[in-house]
């Protein structure tokens, strides 16, 4: 892997660690959500499929998560 796409990576990484201790959202969503954030970063889409349309759904599950914790 490229130097600048690993210190990107563990980048990501330290900031979800951050946001777990600063805002603990149900892990789930969180969880749903990276994974499909990262699949559209390193694998490719299915076919005919937009990125918006492949991460909206847990984006949105991760975004009601996000506001029931928040109040």
């Amino acid at each position: 892997m490229h130097r600048a796409t690993q210190r990107r990576k563990s980048s990501v990484h330290e900031v979800k660690r951050l946001i777990r201790l600063q805002c603990p959202l149900p892990h789930d969503a969180a969880r749903a959500y990276f994974l499909d954030l990262n699949r559209t970063v390193w694998e490719s889409l299915p076919d005919g499929e937009s990125v918006r349309d492949y991460l909206e759904d847990n984006r949105l599950a991760f975004l009601d998560a996000a506001r029931a914790v928040m109040g």
